[in-house]
């Protein structure tokens, strides 16, 4: 297995668990969970509840905002 592979199977099985991954100078990476929420479907017009479910969320470094943000 490569560095790369290795690190992501790490930041799954630690999302997985509840934790959230904090890479410093990069950002961190952690769960949401999206509220059920009203949706129509576009070819019915059926409306429906769609369902809660989590997603993953990253948020990148101040660190690294900074550099973009001075590059203009």
């Amino acid at each position: 297995m490569d560095f790369l592979e290795v690190a992501l199977n790490e930041i799954t099985s630690s999302l997985e668990e509840g934790n959230e991954v904090s890479l410093v100078g990069f950002g961190k990476f952690y769960l949401y969970e999206h509220a059920p929420r009203p949706v129509r479907n576009p070819k019915t017009q059926e409306e429906m509840v769609l369902k809660s479910y989590k997603s993953v969320k990253f948020k990148v470094s101040e660190k690294i905002k900074k550099h973009f943000k001075d590059l203009e």
